[in-house]
C-alpha cells in the first residue's frame, strides 16, 4: 500500500528483479498503471522478460559472459575475463537513457510506459563492431589482451618500480617515428620487422619486448614525460592512489571536500563534465 502511494506521486519505477517477481509482490505494471496512468515502470533483468531464458537469473558477471564481452576480454592464453563492476555501470548507464527517452515521450504525449531490458543485450550493444566483423567476413574474434587489431606497439609496459606500468599506443608513422627517438632508437623506423603498421603487427612481440627493456629502466612517469615530449602517447596506469594524488585532477577540480555532521570534511568525487553557463557542484553531503 505505500509502495503504491509512492507510485501515484513518482515519475519512474525501476525495478532488477526477475521477470515475474514485481507482479508476485502486487506491483506489476498494471498495478502500477492503476495507481498511476503516466507511470513509467524499467524492469531490467538479466535475460528479459520474454524469451525460453528469461527466468535465468544473473550478476555483472553472468552480463558479461552472456553479452560476448567476456569473451574478447582478456589474453589469448587465458580464459574470458569478466570486467565485474563496470558491467553493471554500462547496464545502468543504458537504463538512464532508456528512461530519458520514455520521460521526452510522456512530456509530448501525457502517456507512460513499459520498458523491458535485458541486461545481456546491453553488453551486446558495446561489441557491435565484432558481430559485425564476423557476420561480414566470417571471423570469430579472439581476446587480443592489450594488443589493438590495427595499431602496433600498442600494450601495457612493465617500468621500475613495485607493479608500475605505462600504456603506450602508437596511431600513425608520425608517432612511431617520435617513438624510435624517444627510446633512443631512431633506426627501428626504417627497420623492414617495423618499416610499416603492417610489419609491426606481424613482429608485434619482438617489439613489445624491446620496449619493455626501455620502459623497466625509468618509472611511469618518467617514461611518460620523455614519450609525451617527444609527440608519442604515453600515460601511466593509475592506482586509486595516483587518482587522488594526481596534480592535474587536483588542478581541474576533480575532487570536492564536503562537510560531513559526524564524519567531518569528506573528499569525495566532482562532476566531470564542465559546462561553461551551468556549472554542476556537490552541494551536500549524503543522507545519514
Amino acid at each position: 500500500e505505500l509502495a503504491l502511494k509512492l507510485v501515484s506521486l513518482a515519475d519512474a519505477v525501476v525495478d532488477n528483479f526477475r521477470p515475474g517477481v514485481m507482479d508476485r509482490m502486487g506491483l506489476g505494471y498494471p498495478a502500477l498503471r492503476r495507481a498511476n496512468p503516466a507511470i513509467i515502470m524499467l524492469s531490467s533483468s538479466n535475460c528479459g522478460a520474454t524469451g525460453p531464458e528469461s527466468t535465468y537469473p544473473g550478476y555483472a558477471g553472468i552480463f558479461n559472459a552472456l553479452g560476448g564481452l567476456g569473451y574478447l576480454t582478456g589474453y589469448e592464453e587465458g580464459p574470458p575475463t569478466p570486467l565485474r563492476d563496470s558491467i553493471d555501470l554500462r547496464v545502468g548507464t543504458a537504463l538512464a537513457f532508456a528512461l530519458a527517452a520514455a520521460l521526452y515521450y510522456r512530456r509530448r504525449t501525457g502517456r507512460g510506459q513499459f520498458i523491458d531490458m535485458a541486461a545481456r543485450e546491453v553488453v551486446s550493444c558495446l561489441v557491435g563492431d565484432q558481430i559485425l566483423d564476423y557476420t561480414m567476413n566470417g571471423r570469430n574474434p579472439i581476446r587480443r589482451g592489450n594488443w589493438d587489431a590495427v595499431m602496433a606497439p600498442h600494450n601495457t609496459y612493465r617500468c621500475k618500480g613495485e607493479d608500475a606500468w605505462v600504456s603506450i599506443a602508437v596511431g600513425s608513422e608520425e608517432e612511431w617515428r617520435a617513438l624510435c627517438r624517444a627510446l633512443g632508437h631512431p633506426e627501428w623506423a626504417a627497420d623492414p620487422r617495423f618499416a610499416d603498421a603492417y610489419a609491426r603487427k606481424q613482429n608485434e612481440a619482438e617489439l613489445d619486448q624491446l620496449i619493455t627493456r626501455w620502459t623497466s629502466e625509468r618509472t611511469p612517469w618518467e617514461a611518460t614525460e620523455l614519450l609525451q615530449r617527444a609527440g608519442a602517447a604515453a600515460m601511466p596506469s593509475m592506482s586509486a592512489r595516483d587518482l587522488v594524488e594526481d596534480e592535474h585532477l587536483l588542478a581541474r577540480g576533480a575532487y570536492v571536500t564536503v562537510a560531513h555532521p559526524e564524519l567531518g570534511p569528506q573528499t569525495v568525487v566532482g562532476v566531470p563534465w564542465k559546462l561553461s553557463r551551468t556549472p554542476a557542484t556537490v552541494r551536500r553531503h549524503g543522507p545519514l
